[in-house]
């Protein structure tokens, strides 16, 4: 059950919420958080939750990759590389990632590089619009040169091998599976506050690897994180820190038990 969604959600079935009659014998969710939000809407249905899971050995094994990651994509090992990936949707708030970027920029002697990797379908107005919107964000932000959008990318783990911070900027999520996939690639997160962030943060047995921040923080606050969490992050071997209970290996299991 996506986080976002209550009784006055054009996607809900429409025999939820007013009528308050049963739709379903279970609703699973995906993080303890929307199963908090999608609780008052039902009646007799069973409310279970199952974290995603992501399969960590693929991106252990490429995490060991960091500098041949980076010869490919043309980045040299001296540059702090952020890199976000989401499809072009409004909950994402992809428009705020320049301006933090601006910010970064000012708090480190390092060259700076941030790549956006997602789908923009070009029959979707409201991914053209978003996009346009980040392109002059990035105008606006005099950060032509550190912002890259490079479009939907088959093999997140190379990207994410190559990283040395994660960003989320997040209106709502569940349980983001691009989040999991940084961590299983050892990388720290620093994210919005949303329901998945916070059941990553209370699973992790190193809380220094996730850096939430409110929404009311500023782009130069956010900025603050990232370059705190790149330099804790170099003090540490990079190897997977995704919550075992976050793997493919218990996520699957727990799935076929509830059938």
């Amino acid at each position: 059950w996506p986080e976002g969604f209550n009784s006055k959600n054009k996607l809900l079935p429409k025999n939820v919420g007013k009528e308050r009659k049963q739709f379903a014998d279970m609703v699973i969710a995906c993080s303890k958080g929307v199963a908090k939000e999608i609780k008052p809407e039902l009646t007799r249905e069973e409310l279970k939750v199952v974290w995603n899971g992501v399969d960590k050995t693929k991106f252990e094994k490429e995490a060991k990759t960091k500098s041949k990651s980076r010869r490919a994509l043309r980045i040299n090992s001296r540059t702090l590389l952020i890199s976000c990936i989401a499809n072009y949707r409004e909950q994402k708030r992809l428009h705020l990632i320049p301006s933090i970027i601006e910010e970064v920029k000012k708090l480190t002697k390092e060259e700076v590089r941030c790549i956006i990797a997602g789908e923009c379908p070009e029959w979707k107005e409201e991914a053209k619009e978003i996009k346009k919107k980040i392109l002059q964000e990035i105008e606006q932000a005099g950060v032509r040169n550190e912002v890259i959008l490079v479009g939907d990318i088959r093999e997140s783990q190379k990207l994410l091998a190559a990283s040395d911070v994660y960003l989320t900027t997040s209106k709502a999520e569940g349980l983001s599976v691009s989040q999991l996939e940084a961590l299983a690639s050892g990388i720290p997160l620093v994210t919005s506050k949303v329901n998945g962030s916070l059941d990553i943060k209370e699973e992790l047995k190193d809380k220094n690897f996730i850096s939430i921040f409110n929404q009311r923080e500023t782009p130069a606050e956010i900025a603050k994180k990232i370059i705190e969490a790149n330099k804790w992050a170099k003090t540490r071997e990079r190897k997977s820190q995704i919550p075992r209970s976050m793997t493919l290996e218990i996520m699957a299991p727990r799935t076929l038990n509830l059938y």
